[in-house]
């Protein structure tokens, strides 16, 4: 994994938990206090050539909350990654969770986060530049960059 990418997870992973990421009972939070947003949306950049704008593409990728174990899935595809978000709002294993995944066009992992949402809103929480719950991250590859960041959609 890049460095890059490593110290984009690390940063926003660690904020993130630094957020109400558990609840007084130890666990994802109480369901009566964790207002869970209907889905969440994720901004994205992609950069063919991350020295430059030549061939940039915008999307956003936009997943419901699935109350399943499996919970709601959504997934971007690009020339050189794949962002794969899943969103879970029951107590999973991993609790009520967004769950966000970048990967290679083969398949190799390249960065991967777990937001827990706890007692704080995922709306609620919001870095500067107004990057969402998650912060933005940067994740390089084979001269590619690609940038992600989350936000809570309520309603």
């Amino acid at each position: 994994m890049n460095p890059r990418a490593i110290v984009g997870v690390v940063i926003g992973a660690g904020l993130i938990a630094g957020c109400g990421s558990q609840g007084t009972d130890g666990g994802s939070g109480d369901s009566a206090t964790a207002d869970l947003p209907v889905a969440v949306e994720c901004g994205t950049q992609y950069r063919p050539d991350a020295e430059q704008m030549t061939g940039a593409e915008d999307a956003t990728l936009r997943v419901e909350r699935g109350d399943g174990l499996a919970g709601g899935t959504g997934t971007l595809t690009f020339e050189r990654m794949t962002v794969t978000v899943t969103y879970t709002g029951d107590d999973a294993p991993e609790g009520r969770s967004v769950d966000l995944q970048v990967t290679s066009s083969g398949g190799e992992p390249l960065a991967r986060t777990l937001h827990q949402v706890g007692t704080t809103p995922l709306q609620d929480v919001d870095f500067a530049g107004g990057h969402g719950f998650t912060g933005l991250l940067y994740v390089d590859h084979q001269g590619a960059q690609l940038q992600v960041w989350c936000t809570a959609v309520a309603g």
